[in-house]
């Protein structure tokens, strides 16, 4: 019977690959992924609440193509329309102290990651994932050969090491530059935030997944979405509070999974985090697990008991 039950929902789902195969654009794509998170959570409800134990070996025979359909379906392509400054033949060092300096690390660091993946596409299409901390030490040992200061920051899901919401991946890195007296922020690989393939808001919700990235949260706020834009066109970005906050706010709203939504209700996508409290997340002396549940943050590991849409709550700027 478990078996029938698997078969019944596979052949369901893929009823939805063959709609894919036959869209004729993004926005006909983007509707039917739409439906397909919609209609697996539809599924787990009910087959959690006949089948528990078949629920969960089941479930993965959904969840794995649904994966190879994001990664085939939704590849390269980005949900901010911002193309980033990047001149691949360009290599002339910058008069030490001069402003242009900033943007020439930026520029060397983004040659270098175009020249790691080895793909012939636009730097901004191209897919940045787990390039970070390669492109964080990269700009780290340039700075250090023209005598600036920078640092090298981490950012671990929900700003911890002692709880892994995803099982010891999910972390990233970014710089902090000191020059000219001021700080910086700099991420030459924010862009693996964008894909569309991890910015679908109905994907929320969905059990034994991660949700989704922060860029689709960083598009719903003027305020993130100005800075998400600057960081994306020039790689860095003057550092202060509202910058640390925004940018923050980006990654602690992305690490709430759908239960968060469903027990609380709240759909502001937004945090009460202060940038001083950020800062003692990053130094280790604080975390999201102290102020939000353990259940509500990484895989969700428990099924929607309620229907939820998550895409009405999304306040398109």
């Amino acid at each position: 019977m478990r078996y029938n039950v698997i078969d019944y929902y596979k052949m369901n789902f893929y009823k939805y690959q063959k709609k894919l195969e036959e869209a004729t654009n993004i926005n006909e794509i983007v509707s039917i992924f739409e439906e397909i998170y919609t209609y697996i959570k539809k599924i787990s409800l009910n087959w959690y609440n006949n089948d528990p134990y078949g629920f969960d070996y089941g479930i993965v025979s959904i969840l794995a193509p649904l994966i190879n359909l994001e990664n085939t379906y939704l590849e390269n392509i980005m949900i901010n329309k911002v193309e980033p400054i990047f001149k691949p033949f360009s290599s002339e060092l910058p008069d030490e102290r001069a402003p242009e300096m900033l943007q020439y690390i930026v520029n060397e660091t983004r040659k270098y990651l175009y020249n790691l993946k080895h793909e012939k596409k636009t730097f901004a299409t191209l897919d940045l994932t787990d390039c970070c901390s390669d492109a964080a030490h990269f700009i780290a040992n340039l700075c250090y050969k023209l005598n600036i200061k920078a640092q090298i920051i981490k950012i671990d899901p929900a700003f911890t090491t002692k709880v892994h919401i995803y099982d010891g991946f999910g972390f990233h890195y970014f710089n902090v530059i000191y020059y000219n007296n001021n700080a910086y922020l700099m991420d030459t690989t924010y862009s693996q935030f964008f894909l569309l393939r991890k910015n679908i808001l109905e994907r929320l919700g969905v059990y034994d997944t991660n949700g989704c990235a922060p860029g689709i949260f960083m598009l719903m706020d003027k305020k993130r979405l100005l800075i998400a834009e600057k960081i994306l066109k020039d790689g860095f970005i003057l550092l202060n509070e509202e910058v640390l906050k925004n940018y923050l706010d980006g990654f602690a709203i992305s690490y709430r999974n759908g239960l968060y939504y469903e027990e609380t209700n709240n759909f502001s996508f937004t945090t009460s985090y202060t940038p001083k409290q950020y800062i003692d997340f990053l130094k280790g002396n604080d975390n999201q697990l102290n102020y939000e549940k353990r259940s509500h943050l990484g895989f969700q590991q428990k099924v929607l008991q309620k229907k939820l849409s998550f895409k009405v709550h999304n306040p398109k700027l």
